[in-house]
């Protein structure tokens, strides 16, 4: 069975597991909105709407559209911020992770990416937003 949780789990598994990724923020992968707390840069990975639209029910597994949201943070600046960015992409649009959740009862559609910078804090706060709709299965309740 699979819910927006196990997908957002399973992200942060894909995400750890790339080295490119981890060099940046070594394990500061979160679940769950920004804390003013977390140390930079970092990576938060959320579902903004927070309820999947049904898709079909009542067939062998029930379908749910949602989006995931996959954030990066820095305040190094933009070059930082993009390239943490990049490689985030890079990681959830290959093709071995693609498989990968696939077969955990989902799938990432292209990201809508946008550039969120808090430049007047003090420090700046660099993010870059990776949107991504997610279609995803659970187990028929019919």
């Amino acid at each position: 069975m699979t819910d927006i949780i196990d997908v957002k789990k399973k992200i942060r598994e894909i995400l750890l597991a790339n080295s490119t990724v981890t060099g940046y923020v070594e394990s500061r992968v979160y679940i769950g909105w920004f804390e003013r707390s977390y140390e930079l840069p970092c990576i938060t990975i959320v579902d903004p709407v927070e309820n999947g639209e049904v898709g079909m029910l009542g067939g062998e597994k029930d379908e749910y559209h949602g989006t995931v949201q996959v954030d990066v943070w820095s305040q190094e600046g933009p070059l930082e911020r993009d390239q943490l960015a990049k490689a985030v992409k890079d990681a959830l649009c290959n093709k071995t992770n693609f498989q990968s959740m696939q077969s955990s009862g989902f799938v990432l559609g292209s990201p809508v990416v946008r550039a969120l910078d808090e430049l007047d804090r003090k420090p700046p706060l660099y993010r870059k937003s990776l949107s991504f709709t997610v279609l995803y299965f659970t187990d028929s309740y019919a």
